[in-house]
């Protein structure tokens, strides 16, 4: 027992150890199986903008390019493959774990900072993105250094950080549009609490909100002419194909009730001592919901949107299990409070293992799916995929085609190979009406499924039956 209290009583009093480990935890986790796993249709579009430098889609891309400027440096470095196209998320994902405790160890305490950044390192939905050659895991990493310099604000009243934090925003809106949540969120928080000092409290302190605020409006109006033509370009282009009620089951997939309701207590305590802070916070977490919520019955907006709000939700878990522990120490209940710590940690440790052993690290099973039918079908016989170019990263450019109505609707082309998605359930789709269709016109060869929450995202391989060069004797 002593020499137990003596290792951690050694450990605490050097943080940055304990920091290095859970980075190194954090590097390992999303290094495993980077290039291993499946790609999907948003990775190889984004991995061949970045090869071409020629933007699809509008001004969805063209107004967000830094992704793809990453993107295309890593695969000068790695070549065209899922290593080349993953590295910058990958990168993003690590670099995040460390800022996230300099970032709040100053205003949570060494303990909290540490235990959110944990909490964070383990988190199956932060290593998914960081493994996806995507915008998400960079636009996080920029939305949390904005984070710090508003902190930074608060501690040491600097002109020039709230300036820096709206740089930081600046790049996370040319990361993906969907950080626009987040800015408003600052704009929100940063006015009320200007507004609420200035006329309810007369809290002579009013003026640091001000400042802090001006940078972040002034980008925010600057931003609104992009933002409506996005908005604009994918209203008249793209299906609200994901209800609210998606974006929550997704939401609750990657943080449980559980999870949420050590979230909020995390937000009582730290209430307590940072009122500011719990709000900003808190208010990070609630208007990118609000907002995206707002949004899915208009755009095709989906919960990697509001990713950026794990960062308070772990600065908040952090909080939460820091009290725990000081309510444990010295008391008869102090195994049953690192009993509840070590659970929330087991409880991510058991996601981590579904993620890397049964979910397949939630990707499509496209490249097993592919391979399959390059073993099996003639040099003359069609592939015809759901997601075209992700056959075509696997088999090679030309060598596969989109599956549309087109396809379906007509007489089936003897001997094409078919991959289809069974369901994309629960979220209405054509694709599930377009299985059905394709079921009774070819022959079933292969499923490859994977299952994860509510959706299904199983892939299923069929072929028309060839014409027979003769008749049977």
């Amino acid at each position: 027992m002593q020499s137990m209290r003596r290792l951690g009583s050694y450990l605490m009093a050097r943080p940055w150890l304990l920091v290095t480990a859970v980075v190194c935890l954090g590097a390992a986790l999303r290094w495993y199986n980077l290039s291993e796993w499946d790609m999907w249709l948003d990775e190889v579009d984004t991995l061949w903008i970045a090869e071409t430098g020629v933007f699809t889609e509008g001004p969805m891309y063209s107004t967000a390019p830094v992704n793809f400027w990453l993107t295309a440096a890593s695969v000068r470095v790695f070549g065209p493959t899922e290593l080349g196209e993953r590295f910058p998320s990958f990168l993003a994902g690590v670099l995040t774990l460390l800022v996230f405790f300099v970032t709040f160890r100053s205003t949570l305490g060494d303990r909290a900072a540490i235990l959110g950044t944990l909490f964070l390192c383990l988190s199956m939905w932060h290593v998914f993105w960081s493994q996806v050659g995507r915008h998400f895991a960079p636009q996080v990493l920029f939305i949390l250094l904005a984070i710090l310099f508003l902190l930074k604000f608060r501690e040491e009243r600097r002109p020039y950080l709230p300036w820096a934090g709206a740089a930081a925003m600046a790049v996370a809106l040319l990361t993906h549009s969907s950080a626009v949540f987040f800015l408003a969120a600052f704009v929100a928080v940063l006015a009320f609490g200007w507004i609420y000092g200035h006329f309810v409290t007369t809290d002579r302190n009013t003026s640091d909100y001000r400042r802090a605020a001006i940078p972040f409006v002034i980008l925010l109006i600057a931003y609104l002419p992009v933002m409506f033509t996005v908005g604009r370009y994918v209203m008249e282009n793209k299906v609200a194909w994901n209800p609210p009620y998606g974006i929550i089951a997704s939401y609750l997939f990657y943080l449980s009730p559980v999870i949420l309701c050590f979230a909020f207590a995390g937000f009582l305590l730290l209430h307590r001592r940072a009122v500011e802070v719990a709000w900003l916070l808190a208010g990070l977490v609630a208007v990118p919901m609000a907002l995206l919520l707002y949004s899915t019955t208009r755009t095709l907006s989906s919960v990697p949107y509001i990713l950026a709000s794990l960062l308070p939700v772990s600065a908040f878990i952090g909080v939460a299990l820091d009290g725990l522990l000081d309510l444990g120490d010295g008391s008869r209940y102090k195994w049953v409070a690192i009993s509840i710590v070590a659970a929330v940690f087991a409880a991510q440790t058991w996601d981590l293992a579904h993620y890397y052993m049964v979910y397949n690290g939630l990707k499509p099973r496209w490249k097993e799916a592919v391979e399959f039918v390059e073993e099996r079908r003639l040099p003359d016989e069609s592939v015809y995929a759901a997601e075209g170019i992700v056959a075509e990263f696997y088999m090679g450019r030309g060598q596969a085609g989109w599956l549309g109505w087109d396809e379906v609707n007509a007489a089936p082309e003897p001997g094409a190979w078919y991959i289809e998605y069974e369901s994309l359930g629960p979220m209405p789709h054509d694709l599930n009406a377009r299985y059905v269709e394709l079921l009774p016109l070819t022959r079933v060869m292969a499923t490859f499924p994977l299952n994860y929450g509510a959706k299904n995202r199983s892939l299923v391989v069929m072929r028309a039956e060839p014409l027979k060069s003769s008749p049977e004797p």
